[in-house]
């Protein structure tokens, strides 16, 4: 499952990160909206999260 994470506190995205990665997810982060928004128009993702 490929996941995109959405968020500008960088420790807060990188918890969520290691947390999921720990769990076999493969995660990629957004440090905000506009990236977010791009990032989820060009790769195809299961799930987001956007704290």
């Amino acid at each position: 499952m490929h996941i995109l994470i959405v968020e500008d506190q960088f420790s807060l995205a990188d918890a969520m990160k290691a947390a999921l990665e720990a769990e076999k997810f493969t995660v990629t982060i957004a440090a905000d909206g506009e990236r977010g928004e791009n990032e989820a128009l060009s790769d195809v993702y299961d799930f987001l999260i956007a704290p």
